[in-house]
């Protein structure tokens, strides 16, 4: 019984994370969606948007977490120099749900 316990209270556990994820991806969803400039406007979001740069699907790939972050916030000392990319004024909480999002979509 005790083993049943602790098996539900892990699972328990494991759906309140994933839960906090989804929601954290949906509040990113939301900046994203009202982002000004728009996001879609360089990055193809769903086959959808702009042709500039990488697809939203794709930016997560092959860079972690403080990397994003920093092409979000600082894109022109992060990516490069003359890189088009604006930089946004997120909250460090905001910036933290805009990549759940961004990473949601390589799923």
């Amino acid at each position: 019984m005790k083993k049943l316990i602790s098996m539900l209270a892990v699972m328990f556990a494991l759906a309140v994370v994933v839960r906090a994820e989804d929601d954290l991806a949906a509040k990113g969803k939301k900046l994203v969606d009202e982002s000004k400039p728009k996001c879609s406007m360089c990055h193809q979001i769903d086959g959808k948007g702009g042709k500039l740069s990488k697809p939203m699907e794709q930016l997560a790939a092959n860079h972690p977490d403080d990397y994003l972050k920093g092409a979000l916030l600082d894109p022109k000392k992060t990516i490069k120099p003359d890189t088009k990319m604006p930089a946004y004024k997120y909250t460090d909480e905001e910036a933290a749900a805009v990549i759940a999002y961004i990473k949601s979509l390589k799923k």
